[in-house]
């Protein structure tokens, strides 16, 4: 699956950049207290790695 296509099926993400050599989309709360952080490839765009991180707490911010 490449950038565009995960886009197109999970939607306009809450982060898009370029970061420690990749390009990176990063989806919050896709599950109840779970965000979503996918880094692609940036000349293919092809997905490198997927990382679920428990989502930040708004009251510790």
């Amino acid at each position: 699956m490449d950038m565009n296509r995960a886009i197109q099926l999970m939607g306009a993400p809450a982060y898009e950049g370029e970061f420690l050599g990749g390009l990176f989309l990063n989806h919050d709360a896709v599950r109840l207290g779970v965000d979503l952080s996918i880094k692609f490839d940036k000349a293919g765009r092809a997905i490198r790695f997927i990382r679920y991180l428990a989502a930040e707490d708004p009251s510790h911010a």
